[in-house]
């Protein structure tokens, strides 16, 4: 297993899927590789799993050449998926990739909107977050449908979020985050992660259990700590960075709590005042509580 995992690193292929591949939680996966995959198709083969490389269409956000690896019991879904990502034919392809139907179209609605907010339109479906649903970190789905002009004005870079890549359960974007269908995936995935790998499984749940603070689909911080009406008590601001400004994120990082209004957050430490961060709007500040 461990020379699963580093050979899984160095190819960019994630654990929690490979596993669900491999244990029939979810039909097909696909990866983003280098020209040379030799990594993902020597773990593959000892593995029992098929494995389909194509070239990658486009460019990536790097401007690097990669292939498509798609990844299968077997090869006629792999070959499925390949032809449903070349002919853009989302749904089908999510539907090969084990992605449940509801948030397949939720995906397909906010990916079709004028401005789409992904994490916001998720925020408004949501009355009880599960940590199970939480694929916040996990900036791939929602990098891969935003616009290049955008990724370009805002300075995107994945290197920025790669602390968080691998902290997630599920790996599409849910329709809500207590989407039934998508917390019952992210507990058998959880379930086979402690049996196989029960140390990354506890950093997993550690890293997603806790309270964001969200902004947009590349804005937030990570809390632990506690909700209290609107406000929030917190520890500590865990490292995963995001594109919200570094300055704020000290101001955060100065106090132990915050109460968040529709128009500002008032950062206080005890019973003092610290800061106020003015919001752009309602939904540039709103708080995801996992924990």
């Amino acid at each position: 297993m461990e020379k699963m995992i580093k050979a899984n690193r160095f190819c960019f292929l994630n654990l929690q899927e490979f596993l669900s591949v491999r244990e029939g939680i979810k039909p097909v996966m696909r990866v983003i590789a280098t020209e040379n995959a030799k990594g993902i198709v020597e773990v593959c083969e000892r593995n029992g799993l098929h494995v389909l490389i194509k070239p990658l269409m486009g460019w990536s956000l790097d401007r690097k050449f990669y292939n498509n690896v798609f990844i299968s019991k077997s090869k006629s879904l792999a070959e499925q998926a390949y032809q449903a990502t070349k002919k853009l034919n989302t749904k089908r392809l999510g539907k090969l990739l084990g992605y449940p139907e509801c948030c397949i179209d939720s995906f397909i609605e906010i990916k079709n909107m004028v401005a789409p907010s992904f994490l916001i339109n998720i925020f408004n479906k949501t009355k009880k977050p599960s940590f199970y649903s939480n694929s916040i970190l996990n900036v791939t789905p929602r990098l891969n449908v935003t616009p290049r002009q955008i990724i370009d004005k805002r300075h995107i870079d994945v290197n920025i979020f790669k602390k968080g890549l691998d902290y997630f359960l599920i790996s599409h974007t849910p329709c809500s985050y207590d989407c039934k269908e998508s917390v019952k995936k992210g507990k058998n995935i959880f379930r086979i992660l402690k049996r196989e790998e029960p140390k990354f499984a506890k950093r997993i749940r550690s890293s997603l259990k806790n309270i964001f603070l969200v902004f947009d689909d590349f804005s937030w911080v990570v809390f632990d700590g506690e909700v209290k009406g609107k406000k929030v008590l917190y520890n500590s601001i865990l490292p995963f960075r995001s594109l919200y400004p570094k300055n704020k994120v000290e101001m955060l990082k100065e106090g132990n709590g915050m109460e968040v209004g529709n128009k500002k957050i008032i950062i206080f430490k005890d019973d003092k005042v610290l800061h106020t961060i003015n919001k752009e709007d309602k939904y540039r500040g709103v708080i995801f509580d996992f924990s």
